[in-house]
Protein backbone atom coordinates (compact mmCIF):
# COMPACT_ATOMS: atom_id res chain seq x y z
CA UNK A 1 0.00 0.00 0.00
CA UNK A 2 1.41 3.49 -1.07
CA UNK A 3 2.24 5.50 2.34
CA UNK A 4 0.36 8.78 2.67
CA UNK A 5 1.53 11.65 4.07
CA UNK A 6 -0.39 13.44 6.46
CA UNK A 7 1.17 17.16 7.50
CA UNK A 8 0.24 18.08 11.14
CA UNK A 9 2.34 20.12 13.14
CA UNK A 10 4.49 19.70 15.71
CA UNK A 11 4.43 21.04 19.14
CA UNK A 12 4.97 24.63 19.52
CA UNK A 13 5.25 24.62 15.23
CA UNK A 14 3.03 26.34 13.05
CA UNK A 15 1.42 25.82 10.14
CA UNK A 16 0.01 27.99 7.70
CA UNK A 17 -1.88 27.71 4.18
CA UNK A 18 -1.88 31.09 2.98
CA UNK A 19 -4.72 32.09 0.20
CA UNK A 20 -3.33 33.32 -3.08
CA UNK A 21 -6.54 33.04 -5.04
CA UNK A 22 -10.35 34.71 -5.07
CA UNK A 23 -12.05 34.50 -1.91
CA UNK A 24 -9.53 36.31 0.36
CA UNK A 25 -11.26 39.14 1.19
CA UNK A 26 -10.61 42.59 2.55
CA UNK A 27 -7.76 40.64 5.61
CA UNK A 28 -5.48 39.59 2.80
CA UNK A 29 -4.60 43.03 1.57
CA UNK A 30 -4.03 44.49 4.79
CA UNK A 31 -1.81 41.75 5.93
CA UNK A 32 0.78 41.91 3.03
CA UNK A 33 0.32 45.96 2.96
CA UNK A 34 3.27 47.77 1.62
CA UNK A 35 5.64 44.38 1.13
CA UNK A 36 6.53 43.46 -2.13
CA UNK A 37 4.78 41.75 -4.54
CA UNK A 38 5.61 38.14 -6.51
CA UNK A 39 7.30 39.49 -10.02
CA UNK A 40 6.21 37.02 -12.52
CA UNK A 41 8.25 37.77 -15.31
CA UNK A 42 10.90 40.17 -15.94
CA UNK A 43 10.96 41.01 -19.32
CA UNK A 44 14.02 42.65 -20.82
CA UNK A 45 14.38 43.40 -24.52
CA UNK A 46 16.16 46.01 -27.04
CA UNK A 47 16.92 49.27 -25.26
CA UNK A 48 15.16 52.57 -26.99
CA UNK A 49 12.73 53.43 -24.11
CA UNK A 50 11.29 49.83 -23.88
CA UNK A 51 8.46 49.57 -22.23
CA UNK A 52 8.13 54.11 -22.25
CA UNK A 53 3.97 52.84 -22.98
CA UNK A 54 3.02 49.35 -21.30
CA UNK A 55 -0.37 48.28 -21.15
CA UNK A 56 -2.18 44.69 -20.67
CA UNK A 57 -2.89 43.33 -24.47
CA UNK A 58 -5.90 40.95 -23.44
CA UNK A 59 -5.90 37.46 -24.00
CA UNK A 60 -4.07 37.57 -28.05
CA UNK A 61 -3.01 34.45 -28.07
CA UNK A 62 -5.84 32.65 -26.31
CA UNK A 63 -4.18 30.52 -23.94
CA UNK A 64 -6.27 32.10 -20.87
CA UNK A 65 -4.01 34.22 -19.76
CA UNK A 66 -3.62 38.50 -20.71
CA UNK A 67 -0.59 39.03 -22.51
CA UNK A 68 1.73 42.30 -22.36
CA UNK A 69 1.86 45.28 -24.79
CA UNK A 70 5.27 47.63 -24.85
CA UNK A 71 5.58 50.33 -26.73
CA UNK A 72 9.30 51.34 -27.48
CA UNK A 73 9.50 55.12 -29.10
CA UNK A 74 12.98 55.12 -29.70
CA UNK A 75 12.84 59.02 -28.50
CA UNK A 76 10.88 61.71 -27.01
CA UNK A 77 8.01 63.37 -28.29
CA UNK A 78 10.23 66.78 -29.16
CA UNK A 79 12.62 65.48 -31.44
CA UNK A 80 12.26 64.55 -34.98
CA UNK A 81 15.51 62.66 -35.71
CA UNK A 82 16.16 59.25 -37.61
CA UNK A 83 16.95 57.56 -34.15
CA UNK A 84 13.15 58.02 -33.43
CA UNK A 85 11.46 54.96 -35.77
CA UNK A 86 9.90 52.96 -32.74
CA UNK A 87 7.95 49.61 -32.38
CA UNK A 88 5.61 47.77 -29.78
CA UNK A 89 6.38 44.06 -28.60
CA UNK A 90 3.47 41.96 -27.80
CA UNK A 91 4.58 39.20 -25.26
CA UNK A 92 3.09 36.31 -23.50
CA UNK A 93 1.38 36.79 -19.97
CA UNK A 94 1.92 32.67 -19.47
CA UNK A 95 5.79 32.75 -20.13
CA UNK A 96 7.14 36.66 -20.43
CA UNK A 97 8.39 35.17 -24.22
CA UNK A 98 7.58 37.26 -26.92
CA UNK A 99 5.22 36.72 -29.03
CA UNK A 100 6.17 39.37 -32.09
CA UNK A 101 7.11 42.76 -32.61
CA UNK A 102 5.37 45.28 -34.98
CA UNK A 103 8.42 47.81 -36.73
CA UNK A 104 7.88 50.94 -38.02
CA UNK A 105 8.44 52.06 -41.77
CA UNK A 106 12.08 51.61 -42.62
CA UNK A 107 13.48 55.16 -42.28
CA UNK A 108 10.62 56.05 -40.83
CA UNK A 109 11.00 59.21 -37.59
CA UNK A 110 7.35 58.70 -36.43
CA UNK A 111 7.73 57.87 -32.75
CA UNK A 112 5.41 54.53 -33.19
CA UNK A 113 5.36 53.38 -29.48
CA UNK A 114 4.84 56.50 -28.07
CA UNK A 115 1.10 55.37 -26.72
CA UNK A 116 -0.70 51.94 -27.04
CA UNK A 117 -3.74 50.45 -25.62
CA UNK A 118 -5.54 47.16 -26.08
CA UNK A 119 -9.13 47.25 -27.39
CA UNK A 120 -11.61 44.34 -28.34
CA UNK A 121 -11.75 42.37 -31.05
CA UNK A 122 -12.31 44.49 -34.34
CA UNK A 123 -11.67 42.15 -37.31
CA UNK A 124 -13.95 39.02 -35.93
CA UNK A 125 -10.71 36.53 -35.53
CA UNK A 126 -11.63 36.07 -31.73
CA UNK A 127 -8.71 37.75 -30.46
CA UNK A 128 -8.33 41.90 -28.83
CA UNK A 129 -6.83 44.19 -31.11
CA UNK A 130 -3.97 47.01 -30.48
CA UNK A 131 -3.75 50.76 -30.53
CA UNK A 132 -0.59 52.01 -31.36
CA UNK A 133 -0.13 55.51 -31.63
CA UNK A 134 2.61 57.06 -34.12
CA UNK A 135 2.56 61.25 -33.05
CA UNK A 136 5.71 61.65 -35.49
CA UNK A 137 4.22 60.28 -38.42
CA UNK A 138 5.30 60.70 -41.44
CA UNK A 139 8.09 62.40 -40.82
CA UNK A 140 10.29 65.19 -42.70
CA UNK A 141 8.79 68.67 -42.84
CA UNK A 142 5.41 67.32 -41.76
CA UNK A 143 7.13 65.23 -38.50
CA UNK A 144 5.00 65.56 -36.12
CA UNK A 145 1.29 65.36 -38.24
CA UNK A 146 1.01 61.89 -36.45
CA UNK A 147 -0.85 58.59 -37.15
CA UNK A 148 -2.44 55.99 -35.37
CA UNK A 149 -2.49 51.91 -36.35
CA UNK A 150 -4.90 49.46 -35.19
CA UNK A 151 -3.17 46.27 -35.43
CA UNK A 152 -4.27 42.48 -35.15
CA UNK A 153 -3.86 40.85 -31.94
CA UNK A 154 -3.38 37.66 -33.62
CA UNK A 155 0.00 38.34 -35.82
CA UNK A 156 -0.02 42.00 -35.39
CA UNK A 157 -0.95 42.77 -39.16
CA UNK A 158 -1.93 46.18 -39.96
CA UNK A 159 -5.92 46.66 -39.98
CA UNK A 160 -6.14 50.28 -40.15
CA UNK A 161 -4.71 53.22 -40.25
CA UNK A 162 -6.05 56.25 -38.94
CA UNK A 163 -4.79 60.32 -39.83
CA UNK A 164 -5.83 64.00 -37.73
CA UNK A 165 -6.33 66.75 -39.39
CA UNK A 166 -3.88 68.94 -39.81
CA UNK A 167 -4.42 71.75 -38.92
CA UNK A 168 -1.24 73.74 -39.03
CA UNK A 169 0.56 74.98 -42.37
CA UNK A 170 3.27 72.36 -41.60
CA UNK A 171 0.46 69.46 -39.84
CA UNK A 172 2.20 69.36 -37.37
CA UNK A 173 -0.45 68.31 -34.16
CA UNK A 174 0.87 65.10 -32.32
CA UNK A 175 -2.00 63.17 -33.51
CA UNK A 176 -1.85 59.80 -31.43
CA UNK A 177 0.52 61.07 -28.41
CA UNK A 178 -2.29 59.43 -26.55
CA UNK A 179 -4.66 56.54 -27.35
CA UNK A 180 -7.17 54.65 -25.53
CA UNK A 181 -9.95 52.15 -26.11
CA UNK A 182 -12.65 54.67 -25.21
CA UNK A 183 -15.34 51.52 -25.14
CA UNK A 184 -18.85 51.55 -27.22
CA UNK A 185 -19.28 55.10 -27.55
CA UNK A 186 -21.98 54.33 -29.90
CA UNK A 187 -23.50 51.35 -28.09
CA UNK A 188 -23.25 49.08 -31.71
CA UNK A 189 -21.67 46.49 -29.67
CA UNK A 190 -17.91 47.16 -31.40
CA UNK A 191 -15.56 49.13 -28.81
CA UNK A 192 -14.30 52.71 -30.15
CA UNK A 193 -10.96 54.03 -30.62
CA UNK A 194 -9.82 57.39 -28.97
CA UNK A 195 -7.34 59.69 -29.87
CA UNK A 196 -5.43 62.70 -28.20
CA UNK A 197 -3.64 65.54 -30.62
CA UNK A 198 -2.41 67.41 -28.27
CA UNK A 199 -0.85 69.97 -30.78
CA UNK A 200 -3.86 70.50 -33.05
CA UNK A 201 -4.95 73.85 -33.80
CA UNK A 202 -8.45 74.68 -33.57
CA UNK A 203 -10.84 77.73 -33.42
CA UNK A 204 -9.77 78.21 -29.97
CA UNK A 205 -5.47 79.13 -30.98
CA UNK A 206 -2.27 76.67 -31.92
CA UNK A 207 -1.82 73.97 -29.33
CA UNK A 208 -5.08 74.14 -28.03
CA UNK A 209 -5.64 70.46 -29.38
CA UNK A 210 -8.32 68.39 -29.65
CA UNK A 211 -9.02 64.45 -29.14
CA UNK A 212 -11.24 62.35 -31.32
CA UNK A 213 -13.65 59.22 -31.16
CA UNK A 214 -13.50 57.14 -34.02
CA UNK A 215 -15.72 54.04 -34.56
CA UNK A 216 -14.35 50.64 -34.08
CA UNK A 217 -16.60 49.34 -36.56
CA UNK A 218 -15.83 51.56 -39.82
CA UNK A 219 -13.23 54.39 -38.42
CA UNK A 220 -16.11 56.85 -39.07
CA UNK A 221 -15.93 60.27 -36.23
CA UNK A 222 -18.07 59.49 -33.75
CA UNK A 223 -17.19 62.27 -30.96
CA UNK A 224 -14.43 65.56 -31.78
CA UNK A 225 -13.93 67.80 -28.65
CA UNK A 226 -11.82 70.29 -28.70
CA UNK A 227 -9.21 72.38 -26.38
CA UNK A 228 -10.55 76.03 -24.87
CA UNK A 229 -7.01 77.91 -24.89
CA UNK A 230 -3.92 77.74 -26.89
CA UNK A 231 -0.95 75.49 -25.89
CA UNK A 232 -3.18 73.75 -23.05
CA UNK A 233 -2.64 70.86 -24.80
CA UNK A 234 -5.68 69.64 -24.40
CA UNK A 235 -5.72 65.45 -25.69
CA UNK A 236 -2.29 64.85 -24.07
CA UNK A 237 -3.82 62.01 -22.28
CA UNK A 238 -6.85 60.32 -23.02
CA UNK A 239 -9.46 56.84 -21.38
CA UNK A 240 -12.59 55.57 -21.92
CA UNK A 241 -13.64 55.80 -18.23
CA UNK A 242 -17.10 53.26 -18.53
CA UNK A 243 -20.50 54.52 -18.18
CA UNK A 244 -20.08 56.95 -15.90
CA UNK A 245 -24.24 58.62 -15.77
CA UNK A 246 -25.76 54.98 -16.41
CA UNK A 247 -27.21 55.63 -19.98
CA UNK A 248 -25.66 52.35 -21.85
CA UNK A 249 -23.19 54.56 -23.61
CA UNK A 250 -19.42 54.13 -22.85
CA UNK A 251 -18.00 57.78 -21.88
CA UNK A 252 -14.32 58.82 -22.13
CA UNK A 253 -12.07 61.48 -20.44
CA UNK A 254 -9.63 64.13 -21.91
CA UNK A 255 -6.60 65.82 -19.48
CA UNK A 256 -5.30 68.60 -20.26
CA UNK A 257 -2.17 69.15 -18.40
CA UNK A 258 -1.42 73.45 -18.88
CA UNK A 259 -5.02 74.35 -18.40
CA UNK A 260 -5.21 77.36 -15.45
CA UNK A 261 -8.77 77.80 -15.76
CA UNK A 262 -9.85 79.69 -12.40
CA UNK A 263 -6.11 79.52 -11.30
CA UNK A 264 -5.92 75.55 -11.32
CA UNK A 265 -3.31 73.36 -12.61
CA UNK A 266 -4.44 71.33 -15.06
CA UNK A 267 -7.83 70.09 -15.96
CA UNK A 268 -9.58 66.60 -16.42
CA UNK A 269 -13.54 66.66 -18.82
CA UNK A 270 -15.45 63.60 -18.76
CA UNK A 271 -17.57 63.55 -22.06
CA UNK A 272 -20.76 61.70 -22.84
CA UNK A 273 -20.53 58.85 -24.94
CA UNK A 274 -24.03 59.73 -26.38
CA UNK A 275 -23.74 62.98 -27.54
CA UNK A 276 -20.47 64.02 -26.36
CA UNK A 277 -21.41 66.63 -23.85
CA UNK A 278 -19.33 67.06 -20.81
CA UNK A 279 -20.23 65.36 -17.78
CA UNK A 280 -17.82 66.95 -15.47
CA UNK A 281 -15.12 68.91 -15.56
CA UNK A 282 -12.30 68.47 -13.13
CA UNK A 283 -9.84 71.66 -12.09
CA UNK A 284 -6.24 71.00 -10.49
CA UNK A 285 -6.70 72.43 -7.34
CA UNK A 286 -4.51 71.88 -5.20
CA UNK A 287 -2.85 68.90 -6.95
CA UNK A 288 -1.51 69.16 -10.45
CA UNK A 289 -3.83 67.00 -12.64
CA UNK A 290 -4.56 66.22 -16.35
CA UNK A 291 -0.68 65.02 -17.64
CA UNK A 292 -2.59 61.08 -17.02
CA UNK A 293 -5.68 60.27 -16.81
CA UNK A 294 -6.95 56.97 -16.65
CA UNK A 295 -10.29 54.87 -15.83
CA UNK A 296 -9.82 54.01 -12.58
CA UNK A 297 -12.68 51.71 -11.67
CA UNK A 298 -15.40 51.91 -8.93
CA UNK A 299 -13.42 53.28 -6.06
CA UNK A 300 -15.99 54.54 -4.00
CA UNK A 301 -17.87 50.94 -4.10
CA UNK A 302 -21.12 53.12 -5.45
CA UNK A 303 -22.15 51.01 -8.46
CA UNK A 304 -20.36 54.02 -11.10
CA UNK A 305 -17.00 53.86 -12.47
CA UNK A 306 -14.48 56.67 -11.26
CA UNK A 307 -11.84 58.78 -13.27
CA UNK A 308 -7.90 59.04 -11.89
CA UNK A 309 -5.40 61.68 -13.03
CA UNK A 310 -2.12 63.14 -12.15
CA UNK A 311 0.18 65.85 -13.65
CA UNK A 312 2.29 66.97 -10.21
CA UNK A 313 3.62 65.31 -6.94
CA UNK A 314 0.50 63.29 -6.65
CA UNK A 315 -2.63 61.47 -8.32
CA UNK A 316 -6.31 61.99 -7.65
CA UNK A 317 -9.35 59.93 -8.03
CA UNK A 318 -12.79 61.88 -8.56
CA UNK A 319 -16.01 60.51 -8.38
CA UNK A 320 -17.55 59.09 -11.43
CA UNK A 321 -21.16 60.17 -9.79
CA UNK A 322 -20.98 63.42 -8.29
CA UNK A 323 -17.39 64.56 -9.51
CA UNK A 324 -15.84 64.53 -5.71
CA UNK A 325 -12.90 64.16 -4.78
CA UNK A 326 -12.01 60.51 -3.58
CA UNK A 327 -8.52 59.52 -3.21
CA UNK A 328 -6.01 62.24 -2.90
CA UNK A 329 -1.93 60.88 -2.81
CA UNK A 330 -0.78 64.33 -3.56
CA UNK A 331 2.13 65.73 -1.44
CA UNK A 332 4.57 63.36 -1.59
CA UNK A 333 8.68 64.39 -3.11
CA UNK A 334 8.70 63.37 -6.81
CA UNK A 335 6.43 63.88 -9.59
CA UNK A 336 3.80 61.22 -10.61
CA UNK A 337 4.77 59.98 -14.07
CA UNK A 338 1.77 57.35 -14.92
CA UNK A 339 -1.20 56.58 -13.49
CA UNK A 340 -4.02 53.87 -13.87
CA UNK A 341 -6.53 51.64 -12.02
CA UNK A 342 -5.07 48.82 -10.79
CA UNK A 343 -8.30 46.56 -10.43
CA UNK A 344 -9.13 45.03 -6.68
CA UNK A 345 -5.59 44.18 -5.41
CA UNK A 346 -6.79 42.98 -2.19
CA UNK A 347 -10.27 42.03 -2.49
CA UNK A 348 -12.11 44.64 -0.47
CA UNK A 349 -14.60 45.58 -2.91
CA UNK A 350 -12.80 48.82 -3.87
CA UNK A 351 -10.74 49.31 -7.14
CA UNK A 352 -7.09 50.49 -6.19
CA UNK A 353 -4.97 52.55 -7.96
CA UNK A 354 -1.53 52.23 -8.97
CA UNK A 355 0.42 55.31 -9.55
CA UNK A 356 4.87 56.05 -10.97
CA UNK A 357 6.86 58.45 -9.54
CA UNK A 358 10.25 58.50 -9.67
CA UNK A 359 11.94 56.15 -8.78
CA UNK A 360 9.02 54.03 -7.62
CA UNK A 361 5.70 52.85 -7.88
CA UNK A 362 2.46 52.11 -5.16
CA UNK A 363 -0.39 50.79 -5.16
CA UNK A 364 -2.95 52.48 -3.05
CA UNK A 365 -6.04 51.20 -1.16
CA UNK A 366 -9.28 52.35 -3.40
CA UNK A 367 -10.46 52.22 -0.07
CA UNK A 368 -8.86 54.30 2.13
CA UNK A 369 -5.70 55.75 0.28
CA UNK A 370 -2.96 53.81 2.35
CA UNK A 371 -0.18 52.47 0.50
CA UNK A 372 -1.05 48.31 -0.27
CA UNK A 373 2.79 47.59 -2.40
CA UNK A 374 5.53 49.63 -3.20
CA UNK A 375 8.86 49.14 -5.72
CA UNK A 376 11.73 50.85 -5.36
CA UNK A 377 13.55 51.85 -8.95
CA UNK A 378 17.39 52.82 -9.59
CA UNK A 379 17.93 56.32 -8.61
CA UNK A 380 16.71 58.72 -11.31
CA UNK A 381 14.64 56.01 -13.19
CA UNK A 382 10.91 56.71 -13.82
CA UNK A 383 8.90 53.77 -14.31
CA UNK A 384 5.21 52.96 -16.69
CA UNK A 385 2.33 51.84 -14.82
CA UNK A 386 -0.91 50.05 -16.12
CA UNK A 387 -3.34 47.41 -14.91
CA UNK A 388 -2.37 43.48 -15.91
CA UNK A 389 -5.66 41.70 -15.50
CA UNK A 390 -5.43 38.66 -13.31
CA UNK A 391 -2.19 37.02 -15.39
CA UNK A 392 -2.25 33.97 -12.33
CA UNK A 393 -5.93 33.29 -12.30
CA UNK A 394 -6.16 33.33 -8.74
CA UNK A 395 -9.05 35.82 -8.45
CA UNK A 396 -6.95 39.33 -7.64
CA UNK A 397 -5.84 42.26 -10.53
CA UNK A 398 -2.22 41.89 -11.04
CA UNK A 399 -0.03 44.94 -12.22
CA UNK A 400 2.54 46.20 -14.68
CA UNK A 401 5.28 48.40 -13.45
CA UNK A 402 7.84 49.00 -16.34
CA UNK A 403 11.22 50.93 -16.43
CA UNK A 404 11.98 52.26 -19.81
CA UNK A 405 15.59 53.47 -18.75
CA UNK A 406 16.65 49.85 -18.24
CA UNK A 407 14.91 48.09 -20.98
CA UNK A 408 12.19 46.06 -18.49
CA UNK A 409 8.48 45.42 -18.03
CA UNK A 410 7.50 43.26 -15.19
CA UNK A 411 4.78 41.85 -14.43
CA UNK A 412 3.76 41.79 -10.57
CA UNK A 413 1.30 39.60 -9.12
CA UNK A 414 -1.06 40.83 -6.66
CA UNK A 415 -1.71 39.00 -3.40
CA UNK A 416 1.13 36.94 -2.67
CA UNK A 417 4.76 37.91 -0.96
CA UNK A 418 8.05 36.79 -2.46
CA UNK A 419 9.77 34.32 -0.70
CA UNK A 420 11.39 35.28 2.72
CA UNK A 421 14.19 33.43 4.60
CA UNK A 422 13.83 33.31 8.39
CA UNK A 423 15.81 30.75 10.93
CA UNK A 424 19.71 30.72 11.67
CA UNK A 425 22.41 29.05 10.12
CA UNK A 426 24.44 27.03 11.79
CA UNK A 427 28.48 28.07 11.37
CA UNK A 428 30.42 25.24 9.66
CA UNK A 429 33.48 23.53 11.23
CA UNK A 430 35.98 25.73 9.25
CA UNK A 431 34.45 29.03 10.11
CA UNK A 432 31.16 29.81 7.10
CA UNK A 433 28.34 30.58 7.50
CA UNK A 434 25.85 28.81 4.80
CA UNK A 435 22.94 30.58 3.29
CA UNK A 436 19.68 29.10 1.67
CA UNK A 437 18.55 31.84 -1.03
CA UNK A 438 16.36 31.12 -3.71
CA UNK A 439 15.30 32.24 -7.84
CA UNK A 440 12.42 32.50 -9.68
CA UNK A 441 8.81 31.96 -9.03
CA UNK A 442 6.69 29.34 -7.35
CA UNK A 443 4.14 28.95 -9.96
CA UNK A 444 1.53 26.14 -10.58
CA UNK A 445 0.93 26.87 -14.35
CA UNK A 446 2.17 30.25 -15.52
CA UNK A 447 5.98 31.39 -15.51
CA UNK A 448 9.00 29.57 -16.99
CA UNK A 449 8.92 26.83 -14.29
CA UNK A 450 12.28 28.10 -12.86
CA UNK A 451 11.87 28.35 -9.21
CA UNK A 452 14.82 27.09 -7.26
CA UNK A 453 16.26 26.87 -3.90
CA UNK A 454 19.84 27.12 -3.02
CA UNK A 455 22.80 26.72 -0.47
CA UNK A 456 25.83 28.92 -0.79
CA UNK A 457 28.96 29.46 1.37
CA UNK A 458 28.90 25.30 2.41
CA UNK A 459 31.42 23.26 2.85
CA UNK A 460 32.88 21.77 -0.31
CA UNK A 461 32.76 17.92 -1.60
CA UNK A 462 29.83 16.82 1.16
CA UNK A 463 26.65 15.22 0.15
CA UNK A 464 23.81 17.44 1.22
CA UNK A 465 20.03 17.18 0.81
CA UNK A 466 16.70 19.53 1.31
CA UNK A 467 14.89 19.29 4.02
CA UNK A 468 11.21 20.64 3.13
CA UNK A 469 7.41 20.32 4.42
CA UNK A 470 4.42 22.63 5.49
CA UNK A 471 5.34 22.88 9.44
CA UNK A 472 7.66 26.09 10.49
CA UNK A 473 9.42 25.88 13.55
CA UNK A 474 12.71 26.05 15.63
CA UNK A 475 14.33 23.50 17.42
CA UNK A 476 17.63 22.56 18.70
CA UNK A 477 19.10 19.73 15.77
CA UNK A 478 22.70 18.48 15.56
CA UNK A 479 24.57 21.36 17.17
CA UNK A 480 22.35 24.24 15.51
CA UNK A 481 18.50 24.52 14.89
CA UNK A 482 16.09 22.61 12.79
CA UNK A 483 14.00 25.51 10.92
CA UNK A 484 11.15 22.72 9.52
CA UNK A 485 9.14 20.92 11.61
CA UNK A 486 7.66 17.39 11.04
CA UNK A 487 6.67 16.03 9.52
CA UNK A 488 9.30 16.59 6.48
CA UNK A 489 10.66 15.21 3.26
CA UNK A 490 13.84 15.04 1.61
CA UNK A 491 14.92 15.28 -1.33
CA UNK A 492 17.87 12.93 -2.83
CA UNK A 493 21.71 13.51 -2.00
CA UNK A 494 23.44 15.66 -3.63
CA UNK A 495 26.91 16.54 -3.91
CA UNK A 496 28.33 19.76 -3.16
CA UNK A 497 31.33 20.31 -5.61
CA UNK A 498 33.29 23.34 -5.26
CA UNK A 499 36.86 23.85 -5.91
CA UNK A 500 39.31 21.13 -6.96
CA UNK A 501 41.31 20.00 -4.04
CA UNK A 502 40.74 22.23 -1.13
CA UNK A 503 38.39 22.34 1.62
CA UNK A 504 36.83 25.38 1.60
CA UNK A 505 33.09 27.11 1.65
CA UNK A 506 32.93 26.99 -2.07
CA UNK A 507 30.22 24.55 -1.92
CA UNK A 508 26.82 25.13 -3.49
CA UNK A 509 23.79 23.23 -3.70
CA UNK A 510 20.17 23.48 -5.83
CA UNK A 511 16.72 22.01 -5.99
CA UNK A 512 14.37 22.78 -8.82
CA UNK A 513 11.14 22.78 -7.78
CA UNK A 514 9.35 22.32 -10.76
CA UNK A 515 5.58 22.60 -11.52
CA UNK A 516 6.00 18.54 -11.83
CA UNK A 517 7.68 17.74 -8.66
CA UNK A 518 5.31 20.62 -6.84
CA UNK A 519 1.99 18.21 -8.34
CA UNK A 520 3.24 15.06 -8.27
CA UNK A 521 3.87 15.65 -4.34
CA UNK A 522 0.54 17.18 -3.55
CA UNK A 523 1.15 20.70 -3.61
CA UNK A 524 -1.46 23.51 -3.83
CA UNK A 525 -2.16 27.00 -4.75
CA UNK A 526 -1.76 28.79 -0.80
CA UNK A 527 0.27 26.46 0.47
CA UNK A 528 3.02 28.07 2.39
CA UNK A 529 6.61 25.58 2.21
CA UNK A 530 9.25 25.82 4.62
CA UNK A 531 12.74 24.77 3.73
CA UNK A 532 16.34 24.28 5.02
CA UNK A 533 19.40 22.37 3.78
CA UNK A 534 21.00 19.60 5.69
CA UNK A 535 24.68 18.57 4.71
CA UNK A 536 27.69 16.48 6.14
CA UNK A 537 30.22 18.11 7.80
CA UNK A 538 33.38 15.51 8.81
CA UNK A 539 34.97 19.02 10.82
CA UNK A 540 32.53 17.82 14.27
CA UNK A 541 32.10 15.01 15.86
CA UNK A 542 29.03 13.34 15.83
CA UNK A 543 25.62 13.78 16.49
CA UNK A 544 26.51 17.05 15.87
CA UNK A 545 28.38 16.27 12.68
CA UNK A 546 25.99 17.96 10.56
CA UNK A 547 25.77 21.64 8.26
CA UNK A 548 22.60 23.48 8.77
CA UNK A 549 21.35 26.34 6.33
CA UNK A 550 18.99 29.29 7.32
CA UNK A 551 15.90 28.45 5.97
CA UNK A 552 13.31 29.92 3.17
CA UNK A 553 9.68 30.20 2.89
CA UNK A 554 7.51 30.56 0.19
CA UNK A 555 3.76 30.41 -1.06
CA UNK A 556 2.96 27.98 -3.87
CA UNK A 557 1.20 30.51 -6.68
CA UNK A 558 -1.82 28.98 -8.98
Amino acid sequence: MKAVHRFAPEAGSRWTRQKCLSGVGATLGLALATSAQTTLHTIVDSPGLFGQSVRSAGDVDLDGVPDVLAGVPGGGPEYCSPAAGGWVGVYSGRTGARLYQIFAPPNSIDLMGWSVASIGDLNGDGRPDLIVGAPHWPGGVQCGKGQVRIYSGADGSLLQALVGTGGLPSGYELFGISVANAGDVNADGTQDVLVGATYGQNHNGEGAGYARVFSGADCSTIHTVYGNVASEQFGHSVSGVGDVNLDGFADFAVGTPFSTYAGGCGSVRVYSGADGLILHFFNGQPGCIGRWVAAAGDVDADGVPDIASSGGAGAVVFSGSTGAVLLNVSGYAGAVHSVDGAGDVNQDGHADLVVARLTSARIYSGFDGSILYSYAGPVNHVPSVAAAGDVNSDGLADVLVAWPGLSQVKVQLSGCPVPTTYCSAKLNSIGCLPAIGFSGVPSLTVGVDDFRVQATNVRSYQLGMLIWGKVQTSAPFGGGTRCVGKPFRRTQLQGSGGAVGLVDCSGYYSFHFSQAFMAANGLQAGDVVYAQYWSRDPGYSPPNDIGLTNAVSFTVLP
